[in-house]
Parts: structure tokens; C-alpha cells; sequence
């Protein structure tokens, strides 16, 4: 996609900016979690991993679209690229064990 005009780049930006009509919840128990607040949380159902990672997913497919349109210098996509292959390796691990405990736990 190229924006040729500043009408074309609010454009994308209102698109982007847009609240969807379904948002995913994360059902935490016993907290409140406001947006761009950083909690632990132990995230031991497939289900949520699975959301987890959609999210981390979402992340990435925008952080490319800021690097080519420009939005992002190369240090920054670097530097975030960085960080969002680290989480995607947690997650992976995360879910690799949440498999292997399920699995144990129907074996009994």
C-alpha cells in the first residue's frame, strides 16, 4: 500500500485507529488490568495462549506496516522486532509445557 497524499495517510491512520467491533478479553481472576498496564500473568490455558499469541501476531503484521510506511526508523523496527521474537519464544515455550501438562494430567 502506498499513501500518496496527507488525505490517504489519515486516512490509514483513522482506519488503524478504530475500535473493532470485537475486542479480545483476557479473563483474569481476582484483578483489574486498565489499558497499557504491564502485569505478570500466568497464562497456563491453551485457550489464552492461543490468544496470546494472535495478539503477538497483530503486533508484528503492525509493526511491519509502521516500518514501511515510514513510521519507524531502522533502529526502532529493529529493536522491536528484537523484543517481539523474545516474547514469541516465551509464548512457544509456554505452550510446548501447557501441552505437555495437559497431556499428563488426561493420562492419569
Amino acid at each position: 500500500m502506498v499513501i500518496k497524499n496527507q488525505v490517504d495517510f489519515e486516512d490509514q491512520v483513522d482506519r488503524l485507529t478504530q475500535i473493532p467491533k470485537e475486542l479480545a478479553i483476557l479473563p483474569i481472576n481476582d484483578a483489574v488490568v486498565f489499558p497499557l498496564m504491564t502485569v505478570p500473568l500466568l497464562l497456563n490455558d491453551p485457550k489464552l495462549l492461543r490468544l496470546a499469541d494472535e495478539a503477538l501476531a497483530r503486533l508484528r503484521l503492525y509493526l511491519r506496516l509502521a516500518a514501511r510506511w515510514g513510521w519507524l526508523s531502522g533502529g526502532q523496527y529493529q529493536h522491536a522486532s528484537t523484543m517481539t521474537v523474545e516474547i514469541g519464544r516465551l509464548l512457544g515455550g509456554w505452550q510446548k509445557v501447557t501441552v505437555r501438562s495437559a497431556g499428563a494430567a488426561g493420562d492419569d
